[in-house]
């Protein structure tokens, strides 16, 4: 008979045998947690080191967003003040220009509009 199967054999009919082999099992059932266990910790360091750093970058683009988005309400202030500037301009050159010549502007005169 083999050895693996005498083994077999004395584990079914002696209780200690069985109750040894399920020991040795959950022995290296642990080991394997512990290993897995070693791995874990392992990335959540390189996580902890890391983390620092993104949440730095993150502050910094978060402060070039907040920058950026006030440069962009000056620039449009200041297309709106000018547009509004450049159609008042318009409308009193046309006021003067028919004024001058005493004649009252045609509507599609009026209804003009020039993008800057």
């Amino acid at each position: 008979m083999p050895i693996q199967q005498e083994k077999e054999k004395e584990r079914r009919v002696n209780p200690i045998a069985q109750i040894r082999g399920r020991l040795e099992s959950l022995k290296v059932a642990r080991e394997n947690v512990i290993g897995e266990i070693y791995q874990l910790e392992s990335e959540k360091e390189a996580v902890q080191r890391t983390l620092p750093i993104i949440l730095q970058k993150l502050q910094e683009k978060t402060e070039q967003v907040q920058s950026k988005l006030y440069e962009r309400s000056v620039y449009d202030r200041a297309i709106h003040e000018i547009e509004e500037s450049y159609h008042d301009v318009l409308e009193k050159s046309r006021e003067l220009a028919f004024g001058a010549i005493g004649v009252e502007p045609e509507p599609e005169d009026q209804d003009i509009d020039v993008d800057l």
